[in-house]
């Protein structure tokens, strides 16, 4: 399925996790080793938009006329902090909803962060973790890229609890499709993202946003 062009909007895949499931995720600490929180503790919880870089390539095995396979392989690449993850399992399958439909804006509720790279260079990182991947798993065997790399802009959703304890304020992060933790990375990128978020209105470059306390 292609991509099309990035002035068409981009795409927001919508959450399958609700608010209040969100919720009970993030105050029961159900992530690893991390502890409960009080109600009493949470100061704000939002959806927010993570700027996202969907990236595309057709790429296919083996050479000559009984070459293998072809297949499309797509990642996310991070547009705050960088880095990229494969779309797979219940986010890949979202996402193919949203291209199906081209759903562009966001929901409703979702605030969107600011991209801090620009778009090329998503698509560079993304291509490059594409190629770093397939080299891996063809462990020498040929493949080759197939037609051109194909990227859109999207905002990916994450459930974002702040909350005080013993004096600092901390945030937690679920992704809004799968329910699960928020990398430290992405976790990073959130706090980045609210942050730059708060300059774009006027705030303090320090504080993340009135009613979400400073991170």
């Amino acid at each position: 399925m292609a991509l099309a062009p990035p002035e068409a909007g981009p795409l927001a895949p919508q959450p399958r996790l609700s608010a209040g499931e969100a919720r009970r995720i993030l105050v029961q600490g159900r992530f690893g080793r991390s502890r409960a929180i009080t109600e009493r503790d949470v100061c704000h919880q939002e959806l927010l938009g993570l700027p996202c870089a969907l990236v595309a390539a057709r790429i296919r095995t083996g050479s000559g006329a009984s070459a293998g396979d072809e297949r499309l392989l797509r990642c996310l690449v991070d547009g705050l902090g960088g880095g990229a993850v494969w779309a797979e399992g219940v986010v890949d399958a979202a996402i193919k909803t949203s291209l199906a439909s081209q759903e562009a804006g966001h929901p409703t509720q979702l605030t969107a962060l600011p991209a801090a790279l620009p778009m090329q260079r998503c698509v560079r990182e993304g291509t490059d973790f594409i190629s770093r991947r397939v080299s891996l798993v063809q462990r020498g065997r040929r493949w080759d890229l197939v037609g051109p790399v194909e990227a859109r802009p999207l905002v990916y959703p994450y459930w974002v609890l702040t909350f005080r304890r013993r004096g600092r304020w901390d945030l937690r992060a679920a992704d809004a499709i799968s329910g699960e933790r928020a990398s430290s990375i992405v976790k990073r990128s959130l706090i980045a993202g609210l942050v730059e978020l708060d300059r774009d209105v006027g705030g303090s470059a320090s504080a993340a946003t009135t009613g979400r306390g400073t991170l």
